[in-house]
């Protein structure tokens, strides 16, 4: 168990690592790996009928796929010690309050909003995106000077002619 449970954390790193925005759709149950899963990606939408949590505790385990690790970091300790102790599970509709997820839907409307989502994510350049999430990973992580990878970054993307591009459309008001 503890071989595949290490496989799982390099997988789901590998995920959380890749410079593309990743969306997890949770329209039913995600517990346990399947919401450490969720949870290495950048955004999540759930159904607002979903039930979603790391109950392992109550199998006298913890969730060592990264769960302590991500859930702490995303929604901050109080809701990991609540959510992780407790082997709570929520509903979806909760997931947004506790910073689990940020988006809810009715179910019915589920798969339209994260397609939408995702359309809306397309449409912006994959090297901003990816810059972006490294930025915001520095900042996530600490040790190293966040300013400083903006600026970076910055001149980056600036020498970049689909940023020029742009750029020089919002001047002119296109």
């Amino acid at each position: 168990m503890i071989v595949l449970t290490r496989r799982m954390q390099e997988v789901f790193a590998r995920l959380e690592a890749l410079p593309q925005v990743t969306l997890a759709e949770i329209g039913g149950a995600a517990m346990g790996g399947g919401f450490e899963l969720a949870l290495a990606c950048d955004l999540r939408i759930v159904s607002e009928a979903a039930r979603i949590g790391l109950p392992e505790a109550r199998l006298g385990l913890l969730p060592a796929a990264g769960g302590t690790q991500r859930m702490t970091r995303i929604c901050g300790e109080a809701v990991a010690r609540r959510l992780i102790l407790g082997a709570e599970l929520v509903a979806g509709a909760d997931a947004v309050g506790l910073g689990l997820a940020q988006w809810s839907a009715p179910a019915a409307e589920l798969e339209a909003r994260a397609q939408a989502l995702t359309a809306r994510l397309a449409e912006l350049p994959p090297q901003t995106l990816a810059a972006n999430k490294h930025c915001i990973e520095v900042a996530a992580r600490g040790g190293e000077d966040g300013f400083e990878a903006e600026l970076a970054a910055s001149a980056q993307l600036l020498a970049a002619p689909e940023t020029q591009r742009r750029v020089t459309a919002f001047l002119e008001g296109k």
